[in-house]
């Protein structure tokens, strides 16, 4: 019995989808060493959606079906009922809309919402990296 994750299964097929592990987890990395910059809420949404960026790119080389099951993953994420909701705390992340054309960058998302700096929400940040990471699998 072989356990595959969904991102997994959608990425499966002809195409430059065969690093998806690869980019998400390079994606991952750079999140983690950007948090290390700052602990305030604009430097963490910063990374935040920087890490969405990131994630969509790795997707664009992929089937539509591995962007579908990302965005089901978001939209669970966007519903968890925790106060350090980075979804929540963060606003909507940029993101590319169109397959297989060039990044776009909405600078209104990449603005914090907070008047004043607030202490990051590391723990949680680390939990949704955790999650991720295990839903992605191991690093093939």
């Amino acid at each position: 019995l072989v356990l595959v994750s969904p991102l997994a299964a959608a990425a499966t097929g002809p195409g430059g989808c065969d690093t998806i592990y690869q980019g998400f987890a390079e994606c991952l990395i750079r999140l983690g060493d950007s948090m290390g910059l700052g602990g305030e809420l604009e430097t963490v949404c910063r990374s935040w959606n920087d890490f969405h960026v990131c994630a969509s790119r790795v997707l664009l080389r992929c089937p539509e079906e591995a962007a579908a099951v990302w965005e089901s993953l978001q939209q669970e994420a966007r519903r968890a009922p925790h106060p350090d909701n980075l979804h929540a705390l963060c606003g909507t992340p940029v993101r590319i809309k169109e397959h297989g054309t060039g990044p776009e960058t909405n600078q209104e998302t990449l603005q914090a919402r907070a008047s004043a700096p607030t202490p990051a929400p590391t723990p949680s940040l680390l939990a949704a990296a955790l999650a991720l990471s295990c839903l992605l699998g191991p690093l093939a």
